[in-house]
Order: structure tokens, then sequence, then C-alpha cells
């Protein structure tokens, strides 16, 4: 199966807005979602494209930021840098 990601890091630099993949196929659950899931709204973080923590040393070569997405892709983010920002998704309302 193809996967496309559209995302412009022009019109959303801290890279917080919205991601559309094309050309998934729908799948058909065998159960019914619980009755908490049927009207939830799921957000998905890629630490390592979110933010760097400078207490975490870098790993090495990476990518440059605006590169197009690659499997193998790293571009230097850790979950400690994700944590001293959670106040940025606290005020997005997530």
């Amino acid at each position: 199966m193809r996967q496309r990601v559209s995302h412009s890091a022009a019109s959303d630099p801290k890279g917080l807005g919205a991601t559309r993949l094309d050309g998934m196929t729908p799948v058909t659950p065998k159960s019914a979602a619980p009755s908490w899931a049927r009207d939830a709204v799921c957000y998905q973080v890629f630490p390592d494209r979110f933010a760097s923590s400078p207490r975490v040393p870098d790993p090495g070569p990476m990518e440059p930021w605006d590169a197009r997405p690659t499997l193998h892709g790293f571009k230097g983010g850790d979950l400690l840098g994700l944590a001293a920002r959670l106040d940025e998704l606290v005020d997005l309302g997530i």
C-alpha cells in the first residue's frame, strides 16, 4: 500500500497542524468501538519531529528539518523535549 503524507511546514512552523495520509485502506473493525471512544479525537505525536531537549545528546547525523519524510529519517527530537513543551499542547486544547 502506498501512502502520501501531506503537511505544509511553511504554514505551520511548529509542526502542530493536521497531517493527512492519502491512499489508506479503510479498516472494518470486527467489533464495535467502546462507548467512550465513539466521539473521541486522537492525536499522534512524533517525538523525534516535535522537540529536542538540550539534556539529551544528539544521536549523530540527522535529516534536515524540511527534508521529505522517509522510513528511516530522524530529526533529533526526544521525549524530554516533548515533555518540556506540554504546555503548548495544553494551550491548543490537546
